[in-house]
């Protein structure tokens, strides 16, 4: 092990484990946004938050909005000295490891196979699920057997037969009203198998024809591509960034494009509820989304808390939001925090309920075993009294075989004749002289 290497697992180590503790693991370099939500569930339950996540997701700070008083313990590394710490003997004093990811991108396999054991916490490990196309029910089977997996959306929830457990907190946020001059869109992520960017320039194309140019679309992520001559003025690609300019783009943004195409293979399983993070700013930031129809309904989402569309009929969208009254925009605003606020209501309970049997059953089994106990103890009891016995009835049966035993006992003999009739004794003594 290099000398990197050792520095992270002694800072590990000589850190302090707190009592209620949790580990928050996050093996790839992404869904760095839904730790902070994970983080804020399990701290609004008492518990105390460890975090150990990759180095370029580290350096992206997806805590940056996080407020100082919460901001847990946090540590980076890279998939080895991940693993090596998860092996360590610290790992005993959590109460959980929770896996932000059940999937290890880079081996492409679960990220208990590529483990190889089950961190030894307390009660044991939990993992969340992002797409069911990573569903490996085989390789996990005790854990979803004691209901240890979540999925991130209530679809993905359905089609595994788990219960949810969907992050929204990003930290510090502003909801802001809708602007009333050049109205804002955001798109975060533009790779082909997340976006159909060649919609949004089509929609941008009709739009600056038919004369609408009052709006800006700013995207961010992976996949940046030159801007199309003549919409330069209206739309902007930024490349992948830093958490803290996302988090700035979407506060500063009306409306969160998300560009999912029901015609598109990559796209289908986004209807099978695999995880979008633009679902997730959604409602973290109170943006109305823009969506297709199809996938607004697999989310939960209607016409009271986003802006739907059919097929390829994004621009006609796109200019009803830009036309929108402040009145309806905040109608739409409420609509967003209802659905936020009943999805955190059922996540936080179903995690609450998880962590309470969990503890119902330790309870339990320690239970058991001091009834085991205490029946073994009175059973060894047992077994000692009737060694007890049995070796005095050896004892006896020795003694009785033994020659002093029958000396002994021939002079009982006599002396109880002696003792009946003297007389007797006395004749038969000097008979035998």
């Amino acid at each position: 092990m290099d000398t990197s290497k050792k520095q992270i697992l002694l800072e590990f180590r000589e850190h302090g484990i707190r009592d209620k503790s949790v580990l928050i693991v996050e093996p790839n370099e992404c869904h760095g946004e839904t730790l902070p939500g994970f983080t804020k569930y399990f701290q609004d339950l008492g518990y105390c938050v460890d975090i150990f996540m990759r180095t370029g997701t580290f350096n992206e700070n997806p805590f940056s909005r996080y407020p100082q008083s919460l901001y847990p313990n946090i540590y980076k590394g890279c998939s080895t000295e991940i693993k090596n710490t998860l092996a360590s003997p610290e790992i005993l004093e959590y109460d959980y490891v929770f896996f932000n990811s059940n999937w290890e991108y880079a081996h492409g396999k679960t990220y208990t196979a590529y483990l190889g054991f089950f961190p030894q916490a307390k009660f044991g490990s939990m993992f969340v699920e992002h797409g069911a196309y990573f569903f490996q029910k085989n390789e996990c089977n005790c854990l979803y057997g004691q209901e240890r997996v979540f999925a991130l959306t209530d679809a993905l929830g359905g089609e595994m037969g788990i219960k949810t457990l969907s992050p929204h907190y990003f930290g510090d946020v502003r909801i802001t009203k809708k602007s009333s001059d050049e109205v804002r869109f955001a798109v975060v992520g533009v790779s082909p198998d997340r976006r159909n960017v060649d919609l949004l320039l089509d929609a941008v194309d009709t739009l600056t024809k038919g004369g609408v140019e009052n709006f800006r679309i700013t995207c961010i992520g992976d996949g940046r591509r030159s801007v199309p001559k003549g919409l330069g003025g209206v739309l902007n690609f930024l490349g992948r960034q830093s958490f803290s300019v996302l988090y700035e783009e979407v506060e500063k943004a009306d409306f969160i494009l998300a560009l999912l195409d029901p015609s598109s293979e990559n796209h289908r399983n986004y209807l099978r509820g695999k995880a979008s993070g633009t679902v997730q700013l959604s409602l973290g930031f109170g943006k109305p989304m823009i969506i297709e129809e199809h996938f607004a309904e697999v989310y939960g989402f209607n016409n009271e808390n986003c802006l739907l569309y059919r097929g390829n009929e994004l621009a006609s969208t796109m200019k009803n939001a830009i036309e929108m009254s402040q009145g309806e925009y905040c109608n739409i605003q409420h609509g967003l925090k209802d659905k936020k606020d009943d999805l955190g209501m059922k996540s936080i309970n179903n995690l609450r309920r998880f962590l309470v049997r969990v503890k119902e059953l330790d309870l339990r089994t320690k239970r058991c075993a001091e009834l085991i106990d205490s029946e073994m103890n009175n059973i060894r009891d047992d077994i000692n009294r009737m060694n007890r016995v049995v070796y005095d009835l050896n004892r006896e049966i020795t003694f009785m075989r033994s020659s002093r035993f029958w000396k002994m006992r021939c002079l009982w003999n006599n002396v109880k004749v002696f003792v009946s009739s003297p007389a007797k004794f006395i004749r038969k003594y000097f008979k035998i002289v």
